[in-house]
């Protein structure tokens, strides 16, 4: 950890990133059951701090605010989302019209606080048997 008397900054603790702590632990159960069910995922890593020049690069990349953390494809290929949440977290509004458009779409969307709610929306998905 960094000291602050020496101007470096201070590493907050676990406890103050409940919702990692949940992505975290909602991840390593979709890499057992992803191999099991035939489906690939990935975390979409939008969120952080950023510098203005690295946001404006990224921007022109093509990173769009909103996009859910976890894309999951199935066999047949159409995206399904997952956003994490902590216990009190609230989706912005780039996300809400981020679940809008992929709604829209056909996307299944859905927002969890946990690895219980990872696996309720897997098997209303038909991804988990």
């Amino acid at each position: 950890m960094g000291n602050p008397a020496k101007g470096k900054p201070r590493r907050a603790s676990r406890r103050a990133h409940p919702e990692e702590l949940t992505h975290r632990a909602v991840a390593d159960y979709l890499r057992i059951v992803a191999p099991q069910n035939h489906w690939w995922f990935c975390h979409v890593p939008n969120g952080g701090a950023r510098s203005a020049a690295e946001g404006g690069i990224f921007k022109a990349l093509g990173v769009i605010a909103g996009v859910a953390d976890i894309l999951i494809i199935p066999q047949g290929g159409r995206a399904h989302w997952l956003e994490i949440k902590s216990d009190r977290g609230a989706q912005s509004s780039a996300q809400k019209t981020f679940q809008n458009v992929m709604i829209a779409l056909g996307c299944p969307y859905a927002v969890i606080r946990s690895v219980d709610e990872a696996d309720t929306v897997l098997r209303r998905w038909d991804l988990v048997g």
